[in-house]
């Protein structure tokens, strides 16, 4: 209630930035090991939120 975010976001938006800093640094894993190891049950969804929350795809954010 205090930060105006449901539970559910705020736990996505945790994992993502966790995912973008892999993402960035860990050049050696590939993007499936980086969504089990932020939480994610699958690719699909990994994928699918971090489209929603950053607008692009993890692999292109790899890429910039």
């Amino acid at each position: 209630n205090l930060t105006g975010i449901h539970f559910r976001k705020l736990v996505s938006l945790y994992r993502i930035n966790y995912a973008k800093e892999l993402l960035t640094v860990r050049k050696d894993m590939n993007i499936s090991e980086i969504a089990i190891m932020c939480g994610f049950n699958t690719l699909n969804t990994f994928n699918r939120e971090f489209k929603a929350l950053t607008g692009m795809k993890p692999g292109e954010y790899r890429r910039i």
